[in-house]
């Protein structure tokens, strides 16, 4: 019976190939999904792939273009770490600054891709912030607005209103999320940007997720979320659908839907020429 198994274990070793061997490939941070960095400052990001053996890591663009240097703006390392240096604000391009990239391992046991990782890089500037003038008829309701620069919007929140200097909102009070700033229903032509308004009030602060038919939004660098709703820009005919704009905290939610149709360029009118 020993000889038996001794001599089994034996040919199972022999058939055993050493690329076989300790050959993997797996995720070092696969929760990876978002990087804002200090334009000032520049980021470093390590693939968060990796293999045994060691493994030959790549970046892309989330389009699946090949990533390549730009000498002093970025770099990919021989360790597979993807470099952005410190650039000042006219230098920001978009496609590299604000972009969406993931990174692929691959050795002798196959290959394997990363989620998008959202590399987007934000500015120390001065800003201003102004109300957007109203005109009302008495009894009537006001929504003003508090109109905060696109730079700056996702990293700004409206703490509080002043009426001629005097404060007109009390201490927060715990209170459920309301829309103030919703939207029904829009048509636009396909290339063109639209914003689908969505503005909420709410103490906890309300967080805000936008779905369309009934999913979570995919990650494209075409759509911008902002306090004061979802802006979609190079609008194309798939973007066509049902969103929802839901609030939340912790006392409750709200939430307001429309509906978006993009007209393709074939579904536009022809004009003819009076004869």
């Amino acid at each position: 019976m020993w000889l038996v198994t001794f001599l089994l274990l034996l040919d199972s070793l022999h058939k055993a190939r050493p690329e076989d061997v300790g050959t993997s490939l797996y995720f070092v941070n696969d929760s990876l999904q978002q990087v804002t960095f200090s334009s000032s400052v520049g980021v470093v990001v390590p693939c968060p792939a990796a293999g045994s053996p060691s493994a030959a890591l790549r970046w892309y663009l989330a389009t699946g273009d090949d990533i390549y240097d730009v000498p002093h703006i970025r770099h990919v390392h021989a360790n597979g770490t993807l470099q952005l240096y410190p650039f000042s604000p006219s230098a920001f391009n978009s496609f590299i600054h604000d972009n969406d990239y993931f990174c692929t391992a691959e050795n002798a046991a196959g290959k394997i891709r990363s989620p998008n990782i959202r590399v987007k890089a934000v500015f120390r500037e001065p800003y201003t912030v102004r109300v957007e003038d109203q005109r009302s008829m008495r009894g009537n309701v006001a929504v003003f607005k508090c109109l905060i620069p696109s730079s700056v919007q996702e990293y700004v929140s409206v703490v509080s209103w002043e009426k001629d200097t005097v404060s007109i909102i009390p201490d927060p009070a715990e209170s459920i999320p309301t829309i103030l700033d919703g939207f029904h229903s829009q048509e636009v032509w396909a290339g063109h940007t639209v914003e689908l308004p969505c503005a909420a009030s709410g103490y906890p602060i309300p967080a805000i997720r936008w779905l369309k038919d009934g999913r979570p939004l995919p990650a494209d660098s075409r759509w911008t979320k902002r306090i004061t709703g979802l802006t979609i820009s190079d609008l194309r005919t798939e973007d066509s659908g049902t969103y929802i704009c839901e609030v939340t905290n912790t006392f409750g939610s709200a939430e307001a839907t429309g509906t978006l149709t993009v007209i393709g360029e074939q579904e536009k009118p022809l004009f003819q020429p009076h004869p």
